[in-house]
């Protein structure tokens, strides 16, 4: 409770959560500084902390909305900036998932369309344009659910293609993000900026089976003299998508933390239900994880303030690029751990919804695969919807051949 003159104001902090969040970012902004090159923090002159990596975290409880944790920089005493709900800065591949959750709606993809990723170009304003794969590693004949796993930037282009960007821009306005974007093909790959809020209130949406709950940080506030209340935070969840769409984009969320990108979640020990998506932008200065349980809902940005002397990601010792699986996904998972070790239940599928174990690369029943290279996933999908067959995937390499001659 905070007093303000003759106002109690309740506010939605738990004390626990918050301890466990400053615990969390102390923690892997001190390892981040270590692998960066940076001397120890605390030995740093004052005027060059400003200098230091950064962090954000922010949490909500997926049931009402309510700020659990917030942690809007690593040191209140050099900077009051809130970069939790103030920054806005590239998403990266956090992005993703609203793009396909678009791509869903629309009808035009499923999660068992196929694609095939590799190296293509546009034409984006008149001027040539060449998305290319972390490390120049491409996945070939792909299902959407798979690209969307392994985080595929060449096939996420071509999902927002078919679609258009607007309509990608439209959902995410949907789905509570408050910063401006733009509708231009990048924004498959996260080319327009974000707050740590936005991504908490859109994975919330996801999370929450397509009901949008937009954070609080107040719960009420009461008159001291009179005890008269004079405001109560009421949730007021809100439909923005299709349930079974939004279950779809979660169980591929889910195969992220268990074979995709964010599986660092998975190594570090934490063992609850969850699902999540890594970012990280090409120019090695943002890096993200956003993820949920069946309870809360949290996003973990770490980067710098300022371009200055040329600041990226980029491990000293190992010439590596930080990710966001490597640097964000770590301050999240010993967040969670802490605060959400075992989550109450499971992830449960809404009606209209069912469950299939495909081969990734094809979307057949992988009994009709005889060597499979990568072992099966198990997606979710809107009943009714056409599985694959080999004459699917023969047709997709023939057009594919057909427009290389």
């Amino acid at each position: 409770v905070l007093s303000f003159g003759a106002l109690d104001i309740h506010t939605t902090l738990n004390l626990a959560f918050q301890r466990a969040a400053e615990g969390a970012v102390t923690a892997g902004v001190a390892d981040l500084d270590r692998r960066l090159g940076f001397p120890p923090y605390t030995d740093a002159p004052q005027d060059a902390r400003s200098d230091y990596v950064q962090a954000a975290l922010l949490c909500t409880d997926l049931s009402n909305g309510h700020v659990k944790a917030m942690v809007g920089g690593r040191d209140i005493f050099v900077s009051y900036y809130n970069r939790a709900t103030d920054a806005r800065r590239q998403p990266g591949s956090s992005f993703k998932p609203i793009a396909y959750l678009a791509a869903f709606g629309s009808g035009k993809v499923t999660p068992l369309s196929l694609f095939i990723d590799e190296p293509r170009a546009y034409r984006v304003n008149g001027r040539p344009w060449s998305p290319t794969n972390f490390r120049d590693s491409y996945l070939g004949l792909t299902t959407a659910a798979w690209a969307l796993i392994r985080s595929a930037n060449a096939t996420s282009v071509q999902v927002v293609d078919r679609i258009g960007p607007q309509s990608v821009v439209d959902l995410a306005e949907r789905l509570g993000v408050l910063s401006p974007l733009s509708a231009v093909p990048s924004i498959a790959l996260g080319s327009s900026e974000v707050s740590v809020i936005d991504l908490v209130t859109a994975y919330g949406s996801i999370a929450n089976y397509g009901l949008r709950l937009i954070p609080t940080f107040i719960t009420r506030i009461v008159d001291r003299n009179t005890d008269a209340e004079l405001f109560q935070h009421r949730p007021a969840p809100t439909p923005v998508v299709d349930p079974v769409h939004a279950y779809s984009v979660l169980r591929l969320l889910q195969n992220v933390v268990d074979r995709g990108t964010g599986s660092a979640v998975r190594r570090l020990g934490y063992t609850g239900a969850a699902a999540g998506k890594t970012g990280t932008t090409n120019d090695n200065t943002d890096a993200w994880f956003t993820g949920f349980t069946p309870d809360y809902v949290a996003s973990v940005w770490i980067g710098f303030d300022t371009r200055k002397g040329n600041r990226r990601l980029v491990d000293r010792h190992t010439r590596q690029q930080i990710t966001g699986g490597s640097g964000a996904a770590p301050i999240w998972t010993t967040f969670m751990t802490s605060v959400n070790p075992n989550p109450s239940g499971s992830f449960t599928a809404p009606a209209g919804v069912v469950e299939q174990v495909i081969d990734p690369f094809t979307g057949l029943d992988p009994a009709l695969i005889d060597s499979p290279t990568v072992r099966p996933i198990t997606i979710a999908l809107p009943e009714g919807t056409r599985p694959s067959t080999a004459a699917d995937v023969d047709s997709v390499v023939s057009m594919r051949e057909t427009v290389q001659d």
